[in-house]
């Protein structure tokens, strides 16, 4: 092998390689640099989260997913969709809620029945079984 050969071995061999991104899907490449797309949203310190990582080995990358700053930044963004999950899943919950509460408002005002009876139909609703109206029972003194 030739010296020619031999460094263009070397550089070839230290330059990012493409595949990475299918092999990682937490990898990005920018402006020369390799981030991780969970470290830099949880704004952590180490090379891959804040400047850059130009060292292309693919141990570079075994390292990096081993350290605990990535682990946490995983479990950090499991956290957060699992907290949006829930999130969603309630207001959703509490939009059928309200939308059965005004259902009965504009029952009783076409029915011509005093809106003194809202509680009582809510009262009512759950005892057929509609449980969403059960969340709008907020205090003894206050019904929403």
């Amino acid at each position: 092998m030739t010296d020619e050969s031999s460094e263009r071995k070397t550089t070839s061999a230290r330059s990012f390689q493409t595949r990475w991104l299918r092999d990682h899907s937490w990898l990005r490449f920018e402006n020369g640099a390799m981030f991780c797309h969970f470290c830099r949203i949880s704004k952590k310190t180490n090379p891959f989260g804040s400047a850059g990582c130009s060292n292309f080995q693919t141990s570079t990358l075994q390292k990096h997913k081993d350290y605990k700053d990535h682990e946490d930044a995983l479990h950090e963004e499991a956290m957060r969709d699992t907290f949006s999950n829930q999130q969603r899943r309630v207001m959703k919950e509490q939009s059928h809620a309200i939308i059965t509460a005004m259902k009965a408002v504009y029952w009783l005002a076409k029915e011509d029945i005093a809106t003194v009876k809202y509680n009582s139909i809510l009262t009512f609703l759950e005892e057929v079984g509609v449980d969403c109206v059960k969340d709008l029972h907020i205090g003894g003194n206050a019904t929403y």
